[in-house]
């Protein structure tokens, strides 16, 4: 059977246990760091987020024959050892650590060639050569000490009531992540920074404003709790890919000084002699579009945004086009989008996305605006 139906077919697991709040934006910085390393790479790639384990990695978004689950482990202060990771803490825990991300994958385990444990704390395993487990930063149970993995597979056997041991058994990977528990917030906003400059390096795109969004979206991804009962609605609802992570990447504003795009905006409108009044209510709205602009889940706003910016951008260029009010006129009347908001909205909108275009420094220069 397809991956993709699989995925949709199994039931998650419950997800137990008491989850911190810093526990959680932890994985949210973890998860958004991992995509970005992915969309370095050229190959396609989809990450559903808390959905069957704390991350799974999949190795095409619209036809997936691969699953790799990622287990993600913060609070603990003390290094993981073999009997830590196969340790049941507490009577309502069934699973410990390691039983747990096993049998997360079991109903599509042919599909899976590794697991992944991730911790923020060291290994503390004896392995079968050198450099100890405590100095590398990832291992798997292949480099293990032959005694302590037959010991895992007898204990991991016993815990899930296998006849034999789990098939996948060589294929776990333990990472050490260095990514701070307590500023994780800034080490990732360190990785978005590099990202940007790194595919932008003239956009001015605002690192912290991209950080805000992207982080907000796996947030969003993560707390989806309604049923889902198929791979698109899987994706959708908790899951990023490498074309949505591009879109959300192009919809991030620019780091331009939002009052100088005012300022720009105010004098072309004054300049087009355009009542006082009005110019104050496209104001105030403006002020509401830049609050709502980075929700990237509220989909009609974003589609409406492309779009109006698309249509400043011919009609500008138009020779009829006589001023910025001309424009504005012109793309009212063609603008489709079910937003319920003040025409004054829709307005702001698109000043907004047009002149931060033009502001930007690979922007042509904005037509002559005479009255």
């Amino acid at each position: 059977m397809h991956l993709s139906i699989l995925l949709a077919q199994t039931p998650p697991r419950e997800r137990a246990g008491k989850r911190t709040s810093n526990r959680i934006t932890f994985q949210h910085d973890w998860t958004l760091c991992k995509v970005m390393e992915l969309h370095d790479k050229p190959d396609p790639y989809a990450v559903l987020c808390d959905y069957h384990e704390d991350v799974v990695i999949l190795n095409d978004e619209a036809s997936p024959t691969e699953a790799y689950p990622i287990q993600v482990k913060t609070g603990k202060n003390s290094p993981w050892t073999a009997s830590a990771l196969l340790s049941k803490t507490g009577k309502a825990q069934k699973n410990s650590p390691l039983g747990k991300l096993y049998l997360g994958c079991t109903d599509f385990s042919a599909t899976v060639p590794e697991l992944r444990f991730v911790a923020t704390a060291v290994f503390d395993i004896q392995l079968s050569a050198e450099p100890a487990s405590t100095e590398r930063k990832q291992f798997s149970l292949e480099d293990l000490n032959p005694k302590i993995a037959e010991k895992i597979a007898t204990k991991l056997q016993a815990e899930l009531g296998l006849k034999e041991a789990h098939p996948l058994l060589p294929n776990v990977v333990f990472e050490f992540c260095p990514l701070s528990v307590q500023d994780h917030s800034i080490h990732a906003l360190g990785k978005v920074t590099k990202f940007l400059e790194s595919h932008y390096p003239n956009h001015g795109i605002s690192h912290s404003a991209a950080y805000r969004a992207l982080s907000g979206e796996i947030m969003r991804l993560t707390s989806y709790e309604y049923p889902l009962t198929n791979f698109e609605d899987i994706l959708f609802h908790s899951g990023i890919s490498r074309t949505r992570f591009q879109a959300l990447l192009d919809l991030i504003p620019s780091a331009k000084d939002p009052h100088q795009i005012w300022l720009e905006a105010k004098q072309d409108l004054t300049a087009s002699v355009l009542a006082f009044p009005e110019i104050m209510a496209i104001r105030r709205e403006w002020l509401q579009y830049e609050a709502d602009r980075t929700d990237f889940s509220n989909q009609i706003l974003q589609d409406t945004r492309k779009q109006a910016k698309a249509l400043m951008l011919v009609e500008v260029t138009k020779p009829e086009c006589v001023n910025i009010v001309h424009a504005i006129t012109n793309t009212m009347a063609k603008l489709k989008t079910s937003l319920l908001v003040p025409k004054e909205y829709l307005i702001a909108l698109s000043l907004i996305e047009y002149y931060e275009h033009q502001l930007s420094p690979s922007a042509p220069q904005s037509p002559q605006k005479a009255p």
